[in-house]
This record gives C-alpha cells, structure tokens and sequence, in this order.
C-alpha cells in the first residue's frame, strides 16, 4: 500500500469512528473547553485569522442558501438580547460612519415608497403623539434644528419657492381665507400704520435690513407678533428682509438698537428727521 492509499484508509477510517463516537467525542470537546476556555478562545482567532477569506466565503454561502432561516435567527436573537444587540450595532456604527450612511442609503432607496407610507400612516393614527414628540426634541436640539432647517431651505430654495407659488395659485381660497384672518386679527389688536410712517422707518435705517443689512425689498415686521397680542403701528415694526422675516417666525426680537450702529442711516433729510422723530418716540 504506498502513502497515498495509506492516507485515505486513515481518514475513511477516522470519519467512521468519529460518526460512531459522536456522543463521546462532543462531551469531551465541552469539557475540554470549559477547562481551557481562554485557550479555545485564543485557538479559534488564530485558526479564524489563517483562513478568514475562506471562511467569510463559506458563511456567505450557507447564509444566502438558508436567507429565510438565518433572518428569522437574527430576529429571535435580536428579540431576547436587545439591550446588546442595539449596543453593539451603535458602536459599529460610531466606528464605521461613511459604511453606516452607505448602507441606510441603499436600504432607503429600496424600501423607500413603503417606509414613507408607514410613517404617514402613523402620523395620522398617532397625531397627537407624533407632534409632542417633535416638540420635545425641537426643544431639546433647537440649534441644530434652525441650522438644518436653513441649510435645507438655501439647498433647495427653487424647488421649494416654485412650490409655494404652486400651491398659492391653486388654493386661493385658502389663501384668501388666511389674509382676512390676518388683518382682522391685525384691527382687533388695534393701530394704525399709514404708508408715509412705514417709507420713514424704512429711511431711518437706509433702506436696510436691520437684521442682516441687506438692502432687499423690506417687509413690515411686528416686533411682539399680532398672534400674540402685538399692535400694528410704528412702535411695533422693524423692517426685515424675506429671509429674516420668516427666521424670526412669532418670536419677540427688537433688532432696532444694534441696527443703530451697526447700519447707520443715510439719504436726504427726510431719513434724518424721521430718525429724530423715530427715537423720540422710542
């Protein structure tokens, strides 16, 4: 018999007694391992690391020949052992960033339609809910909040204007609708702003935003908002860009006493006296 033959006797024959001392062989390997655990731990890195390629290919296959099986097992494990589960893919996730915005992109774009739909069907099952809970995390991250709000706004600023305009002309009922609320709520609070007061105030501080400084068509802003009590007269108003405008929302900000020095009044006379007049009555 040469050393070939020799070789393949050997192993049929260790293959059949392995099959029939299965039971024997299993309960020494785990009372090896529990007596040797760093040891066994320390032997499956070194054995893992020789053939990792080798061995990552087969897991591969097995995975993709049993997907339903093997998802169904992450799942189970992934339910009992929660706090873990959710522990180690946040640290996988902090040590790999580009990796982990990688892959929740191709998962967005495939699933895409049908996670939009879940979320606006929870919105409206759990309105009130939903809102609170953007309230506390607007609350929480206000900063960060306006920051992305704004970069969102500049990014997209043509789409969104075209939009708006979109949507004014095929709801003018409800536009309609939102202005006489508007100025009723405007005669209720009370005041008066005459055309000739407004072009002073403008004048006061050249023409400018006192905000930004920009020198854009100005609007009419309320320093304390008509929804929440404000008067509509000259006291009341600042002239702020579009822009500035809609960042300031219903908050209550008087931009007028930096703008003083920081944008100071030019043009004729007429800007001169209404400055006067302007600081006399503040």
């Amino acid at each position: 018999m040469d050393k070939e033959a020799r070789r393949k006797y050997h192993r049929e024959y260790q293959k059949k007694w392995a099959k029939k001392n299965r039971e024997k062989i299993k309960k020494y390997q785990d009372k090896w391992d529990k007596e040797h655990k760093d040891r066994r731990l320390e032997l499956r890195r070194e054995w893992y690391a020789r053939y990792r390629d080798r061995e990552i290919a087969r897991r591969k296959k097995n995975y993709n020949a049993n997907l339903e099986q093997e998802r169904q097992k992450h799942r189970e494990y992934d339910t009992s052992h929660r706090e873990e589960s959710c522990k180690r893919a946040r640290k996988w996730r902090e040590s790999n960033p580009e990796r982990d915005k990688e892959n929740h992109k191709r998962r967005y774009e495939k699933v895409k339609d049908q996670w939009n739909a879940e979320r606006r069907e929870y919105r409206r099952t759990h309105r009130d809910e939903s809102r609170q809970k953007r309230r506390e995390y607007y609350a929480k991250h206000t900063e960060k909040e306006r920051e992305d709000s704004r970069a969102s706004y500049y990014r997209c600023i043509e789409k969104r204007l075209e939009e708006a305009r979109t949507w004014r002309k095929t709801h003018k009922d409800k536009c309609s609708e939102a202005t006489r609320r508007y100025r009723a709520k405007k005669i209720g609070n009370g005041g008066t702003l005459t055309d000739r007061e407004w072009k002073d105030i403008c004048a006061v501080y050249g023409q400018r935003c006192v905000c930004c400084g920009i020198t854009k068509k100005l609007t009419q802003d309320h320093i304390v908002p008509i929804s929440k009590g404000g008067l509509h007269e000259k006291e009341n108003i600042q002239p702020l860009c579009h822009s500035c405008n809609s960042s300031k929302s219903t908050r209550i900000i008087d931009y007028r006493p930096m703008a003083k020095w920081r944008f100071p009044a030019t043009g004729s006379g007429l800007a001169t006296t209404a400055s006067l007049k302007f600081r006399t009555l503040t």
